[in-house]
């Protein structure tokens, strides 16, 4: 076959595909993160691993990956996912309940740490311009890292988990300025006027920003409102993925990151109905991108040029992860975090991330960052995020120990969570769902929807309706909805299968809630019984009562009586009733 019909970069997609199949269980097996693996394939299969012996071994050149100038643009994809979800976590609510950590807290972790790196980086001979981009890179923890490690070891909503969501949610809002910064002294480099330079900048991002913001505010809710007719997966999908590389695309064009807009759009979602499923249909997306990126991060890493200068490196890891700890230590006593919790936080916190490279990068193809010196940063990063875990583990083992837990105990003003729990779930809002809600409501009882219908989900929401968009069969969606905290489940959707497909996802989520559902006839209702509902109502059963009490009464039975043979005759139709399912409703998360 000619090369020209040779797809691109063919050779480097199955190979990343084979070690997202193969080799990434293999690290999960063990528990250990799986973007250690991406990162340390990336250092076997790249360049400067077996590629390095391509010459003497010419095997090697069909298993490893040599360009990774093809690899890093579909890396890229990687952050501006990323990014995007970042965006979609931050609703208004959650940064008002949690302003003074994020922003007080945070921003000082940042700004220490930025100057106190920037300038030991300035004492080894690095421009004050370099100083302050390694200072602003460094000083940033790892989201995906100590993310996916809270939430592996359920500390997500404990006192340690909120601490730290708190201050990388407040690195992950640094980003967007810091690029901005990036960008800016990058057009300094090119000898341009610095005046001019920054009002040309800032008109484009102002520019670009605005018609973003214009977009998310008249144009995206109907643009989602219509692709979810239909009901049509792949439609919404589709939409989703075009808003994202949209307003990447423009954010690109008016000389700001693509990450920046993938983040504003984000950030626009995150106060719509949509923002749930949305993060359900983007997570594969992220996560096979994101684990692209780090395995493209691993094939910069020269492994002999780290043996080559191991004590440097070493010195250089070590200082930076000690002085993380201390000064994230102070940050936290300064706002009255025990001690105890405020080291385990600098621990969990002391090393660097994916947004080092997303950082250092654009600044060395600008010139702003020598590429020697660069690269030697983006090595300390890499090295910092096989340590973390590491730490992490020595955090959870001290933990345990009971001189240090009884020390570290501390109540945060708000969860990480939503608040959200002992509610009522209501899967499908039409007629029936809507009257259920009318009928709760009157008792005050807490409750939720969620309906896969955009256009009903807008128009509930201008009524005040707490009603997502999303399908309640997909367990991330109820993982979003609180599903696993919530006190009864009541299945009203109009399609038998779908009721039961949603039946049996919720009872495999949370087999201890109340689920009550809606059966179309006597075998549904078997099936959804088997399904795991707890309670199952006959449409064609409860009509027919419904109709014949009327004629009962106007016959001059009475009440009592009607009664008594309605109860007989739903005994007869809906046989003995099941078990009712052990619900505890006490659950913290």
């Amino acid at each position: 076959m000619p090369e020209s019909f040779v797809f691109p970069y063919l050779q480097e997609i199955v190979i990343f595909l084979c070690v997202t199949a193969l080799i990434v269980p293999f690290f999960n097996r063990f528990k250990v993160n799986p973007i250690l693996g991406f990162l340390a394939m990336g250092m076997v299969l790249g360049p400067f691993g077996l590629g390095h012996f391509t010459g003497t071994i010419p095997f090697f050149h069909y298993i490893t990956m040599s360009d990774n100038d093809g690899i890093h643009l579909l890396a890229e994809l990687g952050i501006v996912f990323l990014m995007f979800s970042i965006g979609l976590e931050l609703s208004s609510s959650r940064l008002l309940a949690m302003r003074k950590y994020v922003f007080g807290m945070g921003s000082a972790q940042i700004l220490s740490c930025s100057l106190v790196v920037g300038i030991i980086a300035h004492y080894f001979g690095n421009s004050v311009q370099s100083s302050i981009l390694i200072g602003a890179a460094l000083s940033l923890s790892s989201t995906a890292v100590v993310m996916k490690l809270l939430i592996d070891r359920n500390k997500l909503t404990s006192p340690l988990g909120q601490a730290g969501f708190s201050i990388l949610l407040m690195q992950d809002l640094a980003v967007v300025p810091i690029l901005f910064l990036v960008s800016f002294l990058g057009n300094q480099e090119t000898h341009i006027d610095p005046l001019y330079s920054l009002l040309l900048a800032m008109g484009h991002a102002i520019g670009a920003v605005a018609i973003i913001l214009l977009f998310g505010r008249y144009l995206l809710r109907p643009l989602l409102s219509f692709a979810s007719i239909g009901q049509s997966r792949e439609m919404f999908m589709a939409t989703v993925l075009l808003v994202v590389i949209t307003t990447s695309a423009l954010s690109a064009m008016a000389g700001m990151s693509m990450a920046v807009g993938a983040f504003l759009a984000g950030l626009m979602l995150s106060e719509t109905e949509y923002h749930n499923q949305v993060e359900v249909d983007i997570e594969p997306f992220r996560g096979l991108l994101l684990g692209l990126f780090f395995l493209s991060i691993g094939m910069q890493i020269d492994v002999g040029y780290i043996l080559g200068d191991i004590v440097l490196i070493s010195l250089s890891v070590a200082g930076l992860m000690t002085i993380k700890t201390m000064l994230i230590f102070l940050c936290a006593r300064l706002f009255k975090i025990p001690a105890v919790l405020a080291a385990a936080l600098g621990l969990t916190l002391s090393g660097t991330g994916e947004f080092a490279f997303v950082i250092l990068e654009p600044a060395m193809n600008t010139g702003l960052v020598p590429y020697d010196t660069a690269q030697f940063m983006m090595i300390v990063a890499t090295l910092c995020i096989f340590i973390t875990p590491i730490l992490f583990e020595l955090v959870i083992y001290l933990s345990k120990q009971k001189r240090y837990s009884e020390r570290s105990h501390y109540s945060f003003a708000t969860t990480f969570k939503d608040s959200l729990a002992n509610h009522i779930i209501i899967a499908g809002y039409g007629r029936v769902g809507q009257t259920i809600a009318a009928f709760t409501g009157l008792n005050e009882m807490p409750y939720i929807a969620i309906d896969t219908d955009g256009e009903l989900c807008t128009q509930m929401r201008k009524q005040g309706v707490q009603i997502y968009f999303g399908d309640a069969s997909h367990w991330h969606v109820l993982r979003k909805i609180n599903a696993d905290k919530a006190k009864a489940v009541i299945v009203t959707q109009d399609g038998a299968a779908s009721v039961l497909r949603t039946v049996k996802a919720i009872n495999q989520f949370n087999p201890n809630i109340t689920i009550i559902a809606r059966a179309k006839d006597k075998e549904h209702a078997e099936k959804l019984k088997e399904a795991g509902a707890t309670h199952v109502v006959h449409e064609t059963v409860e009509m027919s009562l419904q109709m014949g009490s009327k004629l009962l009464s106007l016959m001059g039975f009475t009440t009592d009586a009607i009664l008594n043979m309605a109860e007989k005759t739903r005994e007869q139709e809906y046989g003995t009733p099941l078990e009712e399912k052990q619900s505890d409703t006490n659950i913290t998360g």
